[in-house]
C-alpha cells in the first residue's frame, strides 16, 4: 500500500484537499479527530491531561475544553511540549491500528492527513508527502474566521508551526490553495494521477 503523507499550515485548507480525495475514492485517515479523542473523559490519556494542566481545563459535558487547553498551550511553548508527549502516542497507536486494517484489506493508496508531520519528524514514514500551502495573509484570515479568534492569537498558532517555506522544502508534491474550490479540485487531480 502506498502510504502518502498530507500536511500544511495551520488553515491552508489541508482538510479541503482531503475531502477532494476521499471524493476521488482514496481512503483518508485525519489525525485531528483522532487527537480529539484523547480529550474525553473515557480516553485512556484523560487523567493525564487533567494532571498535566488542571482541573480549569474540564469542560462543564465532563471533557477537556479545547479552547481553555489551547489558550494555554498556545502561550506556552513547553506546555505544548507536554501535551504532545501525552496526546501523539495516543494518535499513531490508533493511526496504526487503522493502517494495518486497510493494508488487511488490499487498499492500494491511503492517505494520512497530519497537521505536524515535519515537526513530529515523521516524513520518513510516508512514500511521499503532499504540502498545502497558500498565501499567508489569507492563511492568518481563514484561521481568524474559521476559529473565531483575534489576529494575534491567530498569529501564535501560525507560529507554532515550522516555517510554510520548510515544509514546502522537504515536500515531494506542492499544492497551492489561493483559488476556488474547482481549482483546487484540479490540482488534486493531477497529484493523484502521479499514485
Amino acid at each position: 500500500m502506498k502510504w502518502i503523507g498530507l500536511t500544511g499550515g495551520i488553515a491552508t485548507g489541508k482538510s479541503a484537499v482531503a475531502d477532494i480525495f476521499r471524493s476521488k475514492g482514496v481512503s483518508v485517515i485525519d489525525a485531528d479527530p483522532i487527537a480529539h479523542q484523547a480529550l474525553v473523559a473515557s480516553s485512556p490519556v484523560f487523567a493525564s491531561i487533567v494532571q498535566t494542566f488542571g482541573q480549569d481545563v474540564i469542560a462543564a459535558n465532563g471533557n477537556i475544553d479545547r479552547l481553555k487547553l489551547g489558550a494555554k498551550i498556545f502561550a506556552n511553548s513547553d506546555l505544548r511540549l507536554k501535551l504532545d508527549a501525552i496526546v501523539h502516542p495516543f494518535v499513531r497507536s490508533q493511526v496504526a491500528l487503522i493502517k494495518q486494517k486497510l493494508m488487511d484489506e488490499g487498499c492500494a493508496l491511503a492517505i494520512y492527513d497530519v497537521p505536524l508531520l515535519f515537526e513530529k519528524n515523521m516524513q520518513k514514514n510516508f512514500d511521499k508527502i503532499i504540502v498545502v500551502t497558500c498565501d499567508p495573509n489569507l492563511q492568518k484570515q481563514r484561521l481568524m474566521k474559521r476559529n473565531s479568534l483575534s489576529e494575534q492569537d491567530a498569529l501564535l498558532r501560525i507560529a507554532a508551526q515550522l516555517p510554510m517555506s520548510e515544509k514546502v522544502r522537504q515536500a515531494d508534491f506542492v499544492i497551492e490553495n489561493n483559488g476556488t474550490l474547482e481549482e483546487l479540485a484540479q490540482k488534486v487531480g493531477k497529484v493523484l494521477a502521479t499514485f
